[in-house]
């Protein structure tokens, strides 16, 4: 039976519901994934994936056609009877098909502008038919027009959609940056949140800050997501106290040092440097992989987070005579400069 196409419901709830649906694929992504992945690269996939086009016509031929019975009841010339009772004349039925490519739902929906009288067809999911039965003998020049008339006014509702859908899709891309970049925010504004609690890391009761007591172990709180390979990698951060507790460490060394100056004298600056490090790594425990504190060049003391530094700490030690300058320090005792 053929369906009144156009009419069932409003082309803008498709539209509407387009946006929810990109909405919710957006917000299902990982963290690790919105914030490492392509935004232009996202949203040009988004947009193909979710762009609204209407179906297109194909060429109309005759699928079907034969003598059938036909109910003549309302047929000019043709007595009407009891309205209950069918009156059957032996007559012709031609039956048309177009086919159209695109989504066959779409000719349920009305666009913006439409006319009164909407046209009819069954709707199947690759074509659309158009039956014409007559009774007696069937008249092929008013199928014709009656059939070219039909797909005129399909044609007309399909440019109307057009339209429409050229208006929506033009809208995406400005759409689809604003939901990743929401997306975005929230992402890094909650880790951000998660920073900024400010929770001290536990430490143990016996932690000494001293070089004379090196068996105590505290972890350096760096703050660093596990993000997987080639996505977005923030910057790693060593929290400021953990910062300061390694100059007091440091420092203290340094104290040790002045205090029993020959058991220091003879070591090269890269010995004093290796002392350096196994008071620190007392203090932090170890990775797996690797000891948390390394050295690299001949001054340099470094924390590092995968491939990046959180801390950077430049070793001067002045008054070892492989140090140029001496007369340009102003500090008389071994000392650590450290940046972060």
């Amino acid at each position: 039976m053929a369906d009144v196409l156009f009419s069932e419901r409003d082309l803008r709830w498709v539209f509407e519901n387009q946006i929810e649906r990109a909405r919710q694929e957006i917000n299902l992504f990982s963290e690790d994934y919105i914030l490492g992945v392509s935004e232009t690269d996202l949203v040009e996939h988004l947009v193909q994936e979710y762009k609204v086009h209407p179906p297109r016509l194909g060429e109309p031929f005759i699928a079907e056609s034969g003598e059938v019975d036909v109910d003549v009841r309302g047929y000019p010339g043709y007595a009407s009877g009891d309205d209950d009772t069918p009156v059957l004349v032996r007559g012709y039925r031609v039956e048309i098909h177009v086919a159209f490519t695109g989504i066959f739902d779409l000719f349920r929906y009305q666009p913006s502008r439409y006319s009164g009288s909407p046209p009819r067809a069954e709707i199947r999911p690759n074509y659309l038919v158009f039956a014409y039965q007559e009774p007696g003998v069937i008249r092929g020049e008013q199928v014709k027009d009656r059939i070219n008339g039909s797909l005129d006014d399909v044609r007309n509702y399909l440019k109307w959609m057009e339209e429409d859908c050229a208006r929506f899709n033009a809208d995406l891309e400005r759409n689809f940056r604003q939901i990743v970049a929401a997306k975005r925010e929230r992402v890094l504004g909650n880790r951000q949140g998660l920073v900024n609690i400010g929770l001290p890391m536990k430490r143990r009761q016996d932690v000494a800050k001293t070089y004379a007591i090196p068996d105590v172990q505290r972890r350096a709180q760096i703050q660093k997501p596990v993000l997987k390979e080639n996505l977005f990698v923030p910057e790693p951060a060593l929290a400021q106290e953990e910062y300061e507790h390694i100059l007091t460490v440091i420092g203290s060394w340094a104290m040790s040092v002045e205090r029993s100056p020959d058991a220091f004298r003879n070591m090269r600056e890269e010995d004093l440097r290796w002392h350096i490090l196994v008071m620190l790594n007392s203090h932090y425990e170890g990775r797996a992989t690797g000891e948390t504190f390394n050295y690299h060049g001949k001054t340099d003391i470094l924390i590092r987070e995968g491939d990046r530094n959180a801390f950077i700490a430049e070793c001067a030690f002045l008054g070892w005579p492989s140090i140029p300058n001496p007369e340009d320090r102003s500090d008389s005792r071994s000392t650590a400069l450290a940046r972060h």
